[in-house]
């Protein structure tokens, strides 16, 4: 049986994702004054980013890892707690104990199947690495299903804001562990696992055709997204 046999059409979506921030209210009026209507976050499903969402009109697509996608077909408490979330549009899943983008297929096909199968009217979204594509030969065939996801979403890695929050090259190690405990709740072995899962920041700058420094408020972050998006389109438009 086909997995997507409930949804007809699908939205079309405007989508900001955030790595920090969903839980706060000045964040999400601005994702939503850049003229969003989607907001995904690289955090899981949070009952107040659910209500912030809904009260700025916004989609709310919240991440779950493949190993959460298991849980909420093994654990009826765990199923509950997210089905009692309200507002959330979709999720999208990837395995985060591997490096990001090498989901398997099998994975991928696992997690899509339970999630459609437990929230049928949701969408799920698998994304999609583009560089890997360029610079690595195996990845094509070993991980790029578009079957096992309701929209392709293909996205460039390393950028300069990573999900451990907006960082400086030279942060010191206190610094980017307190920051991970407060905003993520992780401790110091989560952080370093994570850390060596990237690229160095270094890398991630000399790699990204743009960069948003994500140092200061939100009016700042605005105004540079902005810049930013009016570069790529015109670039765009140029190579129409």
């Amino acid at each position: 049986m086909d997995a997507r046999a409930p949804i007809a059409v699908l939205w079309a979506m405007r989508a900001v994702v955030l790595t920090v921030g969903e839980e706060d209210p000045n964040v999400i009026a601005g994702v939503r004054a850049l003229g969003a209507d989607t907001v995904v976050t690289t955090a899981r499903p949070s009952l107040a980013a659910a209500h912030l969402a809904e009260a700025a009109g916004l989609r709310y697509i919240p991440f779950l890892s493949t190993a959460d996608v298991d849980r909420l077909l093994t654990d009826s408490g765990y199923r509950a707690a997210v089905s009692a979330i309200p507002g959330i549009a979709g999720f999208h899943y990837m395995n985060d104990q591997i490096i990001e983008g090498y989901t398997s297929a099998v994975e991928q096909e696992r997690a899509y199947t339970i999630l459609k199968s437990l929230f049928p009217a949701a969408i799920v979204i698998h994304p999609t690495r583009l560089d890997l594509l360029a610079t690595d030969p195996t990845f094509a065939d070993s991980c790029v299903r578009p079957e096992f996801t309701d929209y392709v979403a293909p996205y460039f890695y390393p950028v300069a804001s990573t999900v451990l929050g907006p960082q400086q090259e030279d942060d010191p190690w206190e610094e980017r562990l307190a920051r991970v405990r407060n905003t993520r709740g992780w401790d110091e072995n989560d952080l370093r696992r994570r850390e060596n899962l990237q690229h160095p920041l270094d890398n991630k700058r000399e790699m990204s055709n743009y960069i948003v420094q994500n140092t200061a408020d939100v009016g700042f972050a605005r105004r540079q997204v902005r810049e930013v998006l009016s570069r790529i389109l015109a670039n765009s438009a140029m190579g129409a």
